[in-house]
């Protein structure tokens, strides 16, 4: 309720589904695993801006985050792109992927 879209993204051997949902100032992604019935975090804000340091840090008020699913490289590790507004009013985007059994992030 609230949400204003949903998507949803399966992975190549349907086990995980991709889910991006967005609202009406950010939007976020998580992974569901429809074979052990369990909700997959992605990396969150925080856990990407501390990556890049001051030259992305996210406003304070309203860093309007927006973090998609876009496609799942392979059967267990989606590609995100992330962007938001940083300190100086500019975006920041960029893209990862993540593999969502091991929890490796990768920067591309």
């Amino acid at each position: 309720p609230g949400g204003y879209t949903v998507k949803f993204l399966w992975s190549s051997d349907s086990r995980y589904v991709g889910i991006y949902f967005t609202y009406r100032i950010w939007g976020e992604s998580v992974v569901a695993d429809a074979k052990d019935k369990k909700e997959i975090n992605l990396p969150k804000l925080a856990d990407l801006a501390s990556h890049f340091g001051e030259e992305a840090k996210p406003h304070q008020d309203r860093p309007d985050p927006y973090l998609e699913i876009t496609e799942w490289k392979d059967s267990e590790t989606v590609i995100v792109d992330f962007r938001w507004i940083k300190e100086d009013g500019d975006e920041f985007t960029g893209r990862y992927t993540y593999n969502v059994k091991t929890g490796v992030l990768t920067f591309q």
